[in-house]
Formats: structure tokens, sequence, C-alpha cells
């Protein structure tokens, strides 16, 4: 599990910002979950499983475990995900986060919380000199350039992956990152709270 799992719990402060998107309700002794564009006959459905799917880097990870990919099924862990985005912001010279969540039933997957990506790269003296070891930020930095490219979020028209100079890549990454995965912000942190949330509130609905 991660390192900083113990950091910091904020199930409180989710509870306040919590707004259920997704409309619950009883018809005829059947229940039917209202998304929107459909309804779901939950009569009908065997398994009913809720996933948080997440990456969150930091400066004090290992290197080893810059990006690696996470995944809870269960919603009692919405505390320590959330806890993670108050380690970094305004402190750590570099990170980087990314997290969505859905409930699956069977088949089918209903979204609640669409992937949402933050991302930071030192950008002043100050911070620059927050970093100790140049290795793990490089090794960050090669990580970062391969995540966006794999996932398509730099368009190839415009980037040159075969740069070697790491001055170069870095001001290249650095110029598209703020389209892509932007700083984390107080509004950002909410939107991804709310959506965790919105996303235990529903799972609780339907299995209570």
């Amino acid at each position: 599990m991660h390192p900083t799992i113990k950091k910091i719990c904020m199930v409180a402060y989710i509870s306040c910002i919590a707004t259920t998107a997704t409309a619950f309700e009883i018809r005829l002794g059947s229940k039917f979950l209202d998304y929107g564009n459909g309804a779901i006959n939950l009569d009908n459905v065997t398994h009913i499983d809720p996933t948080i799917d997440y990456i969150i880097t930091i400066v004090e990870d290992d290197k080893e475990d810059y990006f690696r990919n996470f995944a809870t099924s269960n919603t009692r862990d919405l505390d320590h995900v959330t806890g993670w985005f108050f380690t970094a912001i305004n402190v750590d010279p570099y990170y980087y986060y990314e997290i969505s969540s859905n409930i699956k039933f069977d088949l089918f997957t209903l979204t609640i919380l669409s992937t949402k990506r933050f991302a930071k790269l030192p950008k002043t003296p100050e911070e620059f000199e927050k970093i100790a070891d140049l290795d793990k930020f490089n090794h960050f930095l090669t990580k970062l350039e391969d995540h966006l490219i794999t996932n398509e979020l730099i368009s190839y028209n415009k980037y040159n992956n075969q740069i070697t100079d790491l001055e170069e890549r870095y001001w290249q990454v650095y110029s598209v990152l703020n389209d892509v995965a932007p700083q984390l912000s107080e509004s950002g942190i909410k939107e991804v709270f709310s959506g965790l949330a919105d996303t235990a509130s529903v799972y609780n609905q339907i299995v209570k």
C-alpha cells in the first residue's frame, strides 16, 4: 500500500461536500437506478462492484513506485485516497495524480467520476532547490512523459519523443502539462472529493 496512507483522514470533509449526482428510487417493488441516460433494474443484477482507480506519485515515494497503478473496491478507503491530495498541494516540487471511479453492474459499467489528472513540475529556483535527488526527478519526468504518450494525451504532431537532453525534454513536457493535467486547486480537489463521495453514496443506497 502507498507509504502515505496513514497521513490524513478526510471523511468528515467529504461528507460536508458530498452531493448525490445519481437518482435512486424504488418502483413497483423492484429497485431501479436512474442514471440520466437510462435506468438499471437492480433485481436483474448479480454483481455490483464499486471501483476507484488511481495513480498517486509524490516526491517521497520510492522510484520503483512512481506511476504505479492502484485500485480499491472498498468505499471505506476513501479517506486514504483523499488524504494524499493534501500531502503535495503547494508543498512538493513535483507530483502526478490521476483518479476515476465507477460502479460495475455485471457487464455494465457506470462511470461516476470521470478520469481527473493533476500534475506539477518545478518551475522556480526555490522549487528546484527542494529536489534532493535529481536521479529520481529524471525518472519521474521519464515516467510522466511515457504515461502521457501511452494515454495519447500528447499530440504527436507537436511533440518529439526522441529528445534526449533533459532540459529540453523538461520544457517540452512542461509546455503541454497544463492542458492535460493542471496543478491541483481547491476546485479540482472538491470535484474529485464530490465524485468519490457520490460513488460511496450511490453504492451504499443500492446495497442497504
